[in-house]
């Protein structure tokens, strides 16, 4: 899906499913199956905003779908609608838990390139705007975020089972080509939340990690460094990670995907995955449960599926 003549692509980022956010307090029924995608504009540099994001809400019984732009309120009650990368989704209950950076606006609206942010929607709270806001009909605000000091949050997802109450999982983005120059392997931080309650449909979280890794891939091993991280997904204790091709300028290494025994600390990687693979997502079912992705490449954008028991070192 092409941005305006001139501009960059709408390019997918974020993934999240109905599977992953069913549980006591569900707001899809079982009977039906959804998806949510994100978008993000990557605006010239010039443009006086960094990025602009949008969500696709998908029914994937009969494959309709609606553009829904979220959004924040102002002081006044005026609706601005949200400016940041969208890097990640994850679902849980009722609630839509967006990471994004940069372009955190402050008090007054003005785009920030210094915060990040995991942006909080609630699904019932989808409202058909009565005038459209920037050409969007449908809009969901926002309900609450969270900042921290030292984490980027870049993408994101929700872990089910390896505390034995529900958490989220956010990590950075760590380039490994830069400006033209190769930049170390070294340095990419992934951290586990877990949430203030142990009920559900409560989407506060408590900002210090109850566990957090750092990737040190020595540089020599480059099919199996945990770099350029665009997605992560964590189960039974073990780390699914999706990752862009960085400075790996050959085409196998644009599909690579890894995971990661936490309790081993061995790892099974893989270069024959999705072109330019971004966020994932767990679709959770007393079968084992399938990882689900999307792909950003121009032209190979996908959405897919694959059985966890396929995934197995």
């Amino acid at each position: 899906m092409q941005g305006l003549t001139g501009e960059t692509a709408w390019v997918p980022q974020g993934l999240a499913t109905s599977g992953e956010a069913r549980n006591d307090a569900a707001p899809v029924p079982t009977s039906k199956d959804a998806l949510i995608t994100s978008w993000s504009w990557q605006n010239p540099p010039t443009h006086s905003l960094n990025n602009s994001v949008r969500l696709s809400v998908v029914n994937l019984n009969d494959m309709r779908y609606r553009t829904v732009l979220p959004v924040w309120v102002r002081p006044d009650g005026t609706l601005s609608r949200i400016y940041g990368h969208g890097g990640g989704l994850a679902w849980s209950g009722p609630y839509l838990f967006m990471a994004t950076t940069p372009g955190w606006p402050d008090g007054t609206g003005a785009p920030s390139a210094k915060r990040s942010a995991i942006r909080v929607f609630d699904t019932r709270r989808i409202y058909r705007h009565q005038t459209k806001l920037d050409d969007y009909q449908y809009v969901m605000p926002e309900v609450a975020n969270f900042v921290s000091p030292d984490l980027h949050f870049d993408y994101i997802s929700l872990d089910r089972t390896s505390t034995g109450q529900q958490a989220l999982v956010v990590g950075d983005y760590r380039a490994t080509w830069l400006d033209g120059q190769p930049q170390p392997l070294n340095g990419t931080r992934i951290a586990r939340y877990a949430f203030r309650s142990a009920e559900t449909g409560d989407y506060r979280l408590n900002l210090t990690p109850t566990a957090a890794w750092e990737s040190t891939t020595p540089t020599t091993a480059e099919t199996h460094a945990i770099s350029d991280v665009q997605g992560v997904q964590l189960h039974d204790n073990r780390l699914y990670v999706n990752m862009s091709a960085g400075k790996f300028v050959n085409v196998p290494y644009s599909r690579r995907f890894a995971s990661v025994d936490l309790a081993s600390m061995t790892m099974t990687a893989r270069t024959d995955w999705g072109y330019r693979p971004e966020d994932l997502s767990l679709w959770y079912s007393g079968t084992g449960g399938e990882l689900w992705g999307l792909t950003e490449g121009e032209d190979q954008r996908v959405v897919y599926s694959v059985a966890l028991g396929n995934l197995a070192p």
